[in-house]
């Protein structure tokens, strides 16, 4: 039988006729598989396998296998018993996380298991951890029954709580920061009218670094009016600017305006107590 390899090959390329396969390795074409057709092959040589290196048969590679396996004995991988020939004749049993059940049919039946975990069965078995805990919902809190994490009973924190706004009962405790470069009145807060009736402000002004102000100021609002009173003002230079306070019947906010006395950078930032209505 004429072989016919391909002229000109390149390292490695294969070349099958027949049932020999030769690879080219620079130099010339060599045998590197060869595919056996027979009715069955019997070993009858029954020495045990105790490593990848022992055993009637040896095989370098991998092994494919189209039909079933049957095995009389345990199957390693990687030193390591995987199935042995007790382990599916012992008893399988569920645990708390875990359920088992036999489901298929009469000729062919298997077993499921099922995650049945939960954060109850979870905790039983401890209930600290040394990682930390991220939760990513951002459902907003409107009730003690509301948001991304409701706690029925009272929270213990051993270091600092940092949060973008705190409610307590009838009481709120929000904060804003607002940069100002303009002397134009610009909106510092702002709460809308039914939620809260009255509210406590503490305002800090700095400008540029060099100069600052705090100021404390007491509003309430009443039929579309809003009263407000400004007190304990300290300056460390001149007055930095003004702080008036409106309530538009449009949509329902109160909003508090500062008014700079020069058009220089300023950041202004504000402590609000707000009660409900």
């Amino acid at each position: 039988m004429a072989l016919n390899f391909p002229p000109s090959p390149s390292i490695g390329q294969s070349y099958t006729i027949g049932s020999k396969t030769y690879t080219w390795s620079g130099a010339a074409w060599l045998v590197s598989a060869q595919s056996i057709t027979a009715n069955n092959i019997l070993v009858t040589t029954s020495t045990n396998a105790t490593s990848t290196n022992s055993g009637a048969v040896q095989i370098v590679g991998g092994l494919g296998v189209g039909g079933d396996l049957w095995i009389g004995g345990t199957l390693y991988s990687n030193s390591q018993p995987v199935i042995t020939t007790a382990t599916l004749g012992a008893s399988i049993f569920g645990g708390n996380d875990i359920t088992v059940t036999s489901t298929g049919t009469t000729s062919s039946t298997f077993l499921r298991f099922d995650n049945t975990s939960t954060l109850q069965t979870v905790t039983n078995r401890g209930f600290t951890t040394t990682n930390r805990i991220f939760i990513s919902n951002t459902t907003e809190s409107t009730t003690t029954n509301t948001g991304a994490l409701v706690v029925s009973g009272g929270i213990g924190v051993g270091k600092r709580v940092n949060c973008e706004s705190l409610r307590i009962a009838d009481s709120i405790f929000d904060s804003t920061e607002v940069a100002v470069a303009t002397t134009a009145s610009v909106v510092i807060d702002s709460f809308l009218s039914t939620d809260f009736r009255s509210a406590k402000y503490f305002i800090q002004v700095s400008s540029g670094g060099t100069a600052f102000s705090a100021v404390e100021i007491n509003l309430i609002h009443h039929s579309n009016t809003v009263y407000s009173t400004q007190y304990g003002v300290v300056n460390t230079g001149g007055t930095l600017g003004s702080f008036t306070a409106d309530l538009s019947i449009v949509d329902s906010i109160v909003r508090l305006y500062f008014t700079a006395s020069a058009a220089t950078n300023k950041t202004i930032k504000v402590l609000r107590t707000g009660m409900a209505s």
